[in-house]
């Protein structure tokens, strides 16, 4: 696949608190299947992805959340589709996870953070995520 291929936009929503971050292992089926990632989902048309992130974080876990700042972006290839990754920091403003398509979900450290089996996307941006947790 071509460098220049349009990719699909996917955002993942990484909720910080007291030293540790929200991680959610996803159920079967699909390339990542129970394999671990920061949850969210694909942006729709006409969506911004702060707009498709409050989206996918209500319909997945049941959560509200407020997005703040951009932590990054990677293209990966995911089965047969090139996406795009954004993850936001968010904070959850009301709810208690609800597991809708994910097997667990779990508040993890820096150190448990590189020991999870993470989707091939959400890899390459483990490291900004450990700083993060380290501030």
């Amino acid at each position: 696949m071509s460098p220049n291929a349009e990719a699909i936009a996917v955002v993942g929503a990484v909720a910080l608190r007291a030293g540790k971050c929200l991680v959610a292992k996803r159920g079967p089926g699909g390339s990542a299947a129970h394999r671990w990632e920061f949850p969210g989902g694909k942006v729709k048309a006409g969506e911004s992805q702060a707009e498709a992130l409050v989206r996918e974080i209500r319909e997945e876990l049941e959560l509200h959340i407020r997005v703040g700042a951009l932590i990054g972006s990677v293209r990966a290839q995911a089965s047969t589709a090139l996406i795009e990754l954004s993850l936001w920091q968010v904070e959850i403003v009301a709810g208690t996870p609800v597991l809708r398509e994910h097997e667990e979900v779990r508040w993890v450290g820096p150190e448990e953070l590189s020991a999870l089996d993470f989707a091939a996307a959400d890899r390459p941006l483990l490291g900004r995520i450990q700083g993060l947790l380290a501030v």
